[in-house]
């Protein structure tokens, strides 16, 4: 199960379960979100889902080939743009260089 679709299988399961967090921090962004799920309801939801009967997409599972895909798909975008932000940086940095040096 990919960690980003845990609430929403647990939604499907029919899990019970309490947000909090979240909240906005203004200019910073928001505050994490944590959920709290009922633990009679996470057992059952386990076993049912250990035994296929909740229907949960392929995509968001890691043990099926699209799960896969997208998976690697998404890591690969974060990556590109980690590469992206380290070329503009050392871009930058070689034009102050270039600056100094001409100077």
């Amino acid at each position: 199960m990919r960690k980003h679709w845990l609430p929403s299988v647990a939604s499907l399961a029919g899990v019970r379960s309490r947000e909090f967090g979240g909240e906005s921090r203004g200019t910073y962004g928001a505050a994490p979100t944590f959920h709290h799920y009922h633990p009679e309801d996470a057992l059952r939801a386990a076993s049912t889902i250990a035994e296929g009967r909740v229907e949960i997409p392929s995509t968001w599972r890691l043990d099926t080939p699209a799960g896969r895909l997208v998976e690697k798909g998404s890591l690969f975008v974060f990556r590109l743009g980690c590469l992206v932000v380290v070329a503009m940086l050392l871009s930058m940095v070689w034009l102050l260089v270039q600056a100094l040096v001409s100077s």
